[in-house]
């Protein structure tokens, strides 16, 4: 009968501590919770980038500066063109300044930045963030680099017409000593993918109509003009994507 009343009392002693050892497991994993809200809250955000602004504008090219922040580590920058609403670019850098190169002239740009600075490493991040700053610009127009009177110019002032027979047509001004244009048509189907072909017509036309749009969603020409032999200099000129719209009646 003791024994039985030894074995009984052994289980109730034995039920206590898993209950008490179930009870400070629970307590150590809501304190770890809690240490976890209490670390992400006590960081303070970081200040934002502030008195953003472009130097150095370009036709295709821009530098982005703003005044250093206090502790950043480093800074996420993010240009995107307007006309069509979509990041082109982005960065993480460690300088109060970037040049974005390769733009299109007279183009709209947007540029959001904000500052970055590093935890300690844990399991809760790796960094924390100031709120974005953004300001626009637009890009001044083309400029042709100096090119000696000897050889063959860019082509310029292209003009491009789409037709109500779904062509388009793009005209240029000629272009002293070119015995021939070259030209590619690049056709989008969306925004990343596109086809292309090649076009080489006599120098006495200064004009092309592409029969080969349908329905494709944008187009870009490439223009240049060159000799017979290739031996002097063929100085591309690109217009920007256009957006195909024909004109109904």
């Amino acid at each position: 009968m003791k024994r039985n009343k030894n074995i009984r009392l052994c289980i109730k002693k034995s039920f206590n501590i898993l209950f008490f050892a179930e009870f400070i497991t629970t307590l150590l994993f809501s304190l770890m919770l809690f240490s976890c809200s209490f670390y992400e809250v006590k960081k303070e955000m970081l200040a934002s980038p502030e008195n953003l602004r472009v130097e150095n504008l370009m036709d295709t090219s821009a530098v982005i500066c703003w005044d250093k922040v206090s502790n950043a580590d480093e800074y996420y920058i993010e240009i995107q063109c307007v006309s069509e609403q979509r990041v082109i670019e982005s960065y993480w850098i460690e300088s109060a300044e970037y040049k974005f190169s390769d733009l299109l002239w007279e183009e709209t740009y947007e540029v959001s930045v904000r500052a970055i600075s590093e935890y300690e490493e844990t399991y809760w991040g790796k960094y924390k963030s100031s709120e974005t700053k953004k300001i626009t610009f637009k890009t001044l127009p083309k400029v042709f680099p100096f090119v000696p009177a000897d050889e063959i110019n860019y082509v310029k002032n292209i003009s491009v017409v789409q037709n109500k027979d779904k062509t388009i047509t793009f005209s240029w001004e000629k272009v002293d000593g070119a015995v021939f244009y070259d030209i590619i048509c690049e056709h989008f189907e969306d925004e990343d993918s596109s086809d292309y072909f090649y076009v080489t017509l006599d120098a006495s036309q200064a004009a092309y109509t592409d029969t080969e749009v349908g329905d494709v969603f944008k187009v870009r020409y490439y223009i240049c003009g060159r000799n017979e032999t290739f031996s002097n200099e063929c100085r591309w000129n690109i217009t920007k994507k256009i957006k195909v719209s024909f004109d109904q009646d």
